[in-house]
């Protein structure tokens, strides 16, 4: 598969790289993860996204071009592009706005980039709790010996009650690690 432009998947998880419960999101809260590292990476690139992941997310992400990869033919929601494969997908995103593709989910989405070897950086923010539950979706494993920790983006996210950065901040629910992994040049 050929593409014009990196793509990096970017993803938050609990200590056994919980992502999901089915349709849920797990019950952790990290404001500063996503107004820190989410919002200011994505914004103005085109993000990849499995269908639940967009039901779950219910409308489209603003100031970005949704795509949405489904098998089911009568998917539609307004703001999202729909591909029918992850190519597909890729090709969307390519010849949309904006110069780095994202991946952000679901754990079949996150599969999926990996198994086509396309993935040039992951982004994972580790929650250092575990927050198991029913229907429990991992982030996958990846091939560690194809890439290194970038230690001078490890960020590190401190546990803080609601409100602190003002009225509408959720706060932090745990201490988090934002690691950086690159993946090796050959």
């Amino acid at each position: 598969m050929s593409t014009s432009k990196p793509i990096n998947s970017i993803v938050a998880c609990d200590m056994n790289n919980i992502i999901g419960h089915g349709i849920k999101m797990p019950g952790w809260k990290m404001t500063d993860d996503f107004l820190l590292n989410f919002v200011p990476k994505t914004k103005g690139c085109p993000v990849i996204m499995g269908r639940i992941t967009a039901e779950t997310l219910g409308k489209p992400l603003k100031g970005r071009t949704n795509i949405v990869v489904t098998r089911d033919l009568n998917f539609k929601l307004e703001g999202f592009e729909i591909a029918r494969t992850f190519e597909e997908a890729v090709r969307l995103a390519n010849e949309a706005p904006g110069e780095i593709i994202w991946i952000i989910g679901g754990g079949q989405i996150y599969e999926l980039a990996f198994q086509e070897e396309v993935v040039s950086e992951v982004h994972i923010t580790i929650i250092t709790k575990s927050y198991p539950g029913e229907n429990e979706i991992r982030f996958p494993k990846f091939k560690l010996s194809e890439y290194q920790i970038d230690p001078t983006r490890l960020e590190v996210f401190k546990k803080r009650e609601p409100g602190t950065n003002g009225e509408k901040d959720k706060g932090n629910s745990d201490d988090a690690a934002l690691l950086v992994y690159v993946r090796n040049i050959a």
